[in-house]
């Protein structure tokens, strides 16, 4: 074993984590073994001048879990959401880079021309949906109500509206938060803020 100075030391780790540096230019955030493997193999193979994350949404429970990632990421990361198929996937869908569906060279070519996302930004989306920002106040009341009953009716009864009027108001709220269906709404609801 070859014994260093403390500069030889100094210099030894600087230039060990220098060459951590260069080989970790990206991160892939999902549980998805497959999609690790794939993005892995696919930006070895690439050679960006940036560093990159790829985001899988699908790997993320709720909004929480995610924000709690992102306090120890790297803020001069370039980062790529995934759309998958939860709520939560379709809810962050306006600020996605693509889909998991999409061909490999369609996000290659999404990697490259940089349709990334910061994680300010990121956060900052996030907390707006979080708050139901893009809602009236009796939108809100709606959506919570929604979260809370088990059927229109039931929540027609609570808020002392019309069925039809609850239905058109769920409408209204679904498309806001880019989700179809009140069931999608109860759930987003139920985990996100009720």
């Amino acid at each position: 074993m070859v014994s260093l100075s403390l500069s030889d030391k100094g210099f030894y780790l600087l230039s060990l984590l220098m060459s951590c540096i260069v080989v970790m230019r990206y991160k892939i955030l999902s549980k998805n073994t497959y999609i690790k493997l794939a993005f892995r193999y696919v930006l070895k193979k690439c050679d960006f001048n940036y560093k990159i994350c790829i985001v899988d949404i699908d790997s993320f429970y709720s909004f929480g879990e995610l924000l709690d990632v992102i306090e120890y990421m790297d803020i001069e990361q370039n980062v790529f959401l995934m759309k998958g198929i939860s709520v939560h996937s379709k809810v962050l869908a306006p600020i996605t880079a693509f889909d998991r569906d999409d061909g490999l060279s369609e996000i290659l070519c999404c990697i490259k021309n940089g349709r990334s996302m910061t994680w300010t930004d990121i956060e900052d989306y996030i907390a707006r949906v979080q708050e139901l920002s893009m809602m009236t106040e009796k939108e809100k009341k709606i959506a919570i109500a929604v979260a809370q009953h088990s059927n229109i009716s039931a929540v027609a009864t609570f808020l002392n509206a019309n069925n039809k009027t609850v239905y058109s108001r769920v409408g209204v709220i679904a498309r806001k938060l880019n989700l179809q269906h009140v069931t999608e709404v109860r759930q987003f609801i139920g985990i996100e803020i009720a």
